[in-house]
């Protein structure tokens, strides 16, 4: 599980995100996620 970072766009397609990068809520580390293996988001609280 990780905390959404920044989206990145396509480069034909910015709108269209292809890398998420996450903090880890476990161990901290940042990584660069491909967006077709995120399964679930949980919207913050406002």
């Amino acid at each position: 599980m990780g905390q959404v970072i920044h989206c990145g766009g396509a480069a034909r397609d910015p709108k269209i995100h292809n890398l998420i990068q996450i903090a880890d809520v476990d161990s901290g580390v940042i990584r660069w996620v491909n967006a077709d293996l995120v399964t679930h988001i949980i919207p913050a609280i406002s």
